[in-house]
């Protein structure tokens, strides 16, 4: 199964988050957070890890399992996650005044 980024979600300290669609039609659509291989990542690897030990409780966004991609040369670490259609984490604290 190949993943194509369609577009950014967004941007933060521990990387671009992609929104990206499956070759196979079947497939929802997940959240692709990216971040180059040489700069340190062990944030992604650690929010990977956590993710891990939540799979499965209610409302929290679901790790399907990190890879490595290259593009234009570069290599990235990516994390692949469940999109989450109701926006970032902060717009959810911003909209409910709170979580």
């Amino acid at each position: 199964m190949a993943l194509i980024k369609r577009r950014v979600l967004g941007k933060g300290t521990y990387g671009v988050v992609f929104l990206a669609e499956s070759t196979d039609p079947d497939a929802p659509p997940i959240a692709v957070k990216s971040r180059i291989f040489f700069i340190e990542s062990s944030s992604l690897r650690l929010e990977d890890r956590v993710l891990t030990q939540l799979r499965g409780l209610p409302g929290t966004v679901q790790s399907f399992r990190s890879t490595t991609s290259i593009k234009n040369g570069a290599q990235y670490n990516d994390l692949l996650l469940e999109y989450a259609a109701g926006g970032t984490l902060a717009d959810v604290i911003q909209k409910w005044k709170g979580l």
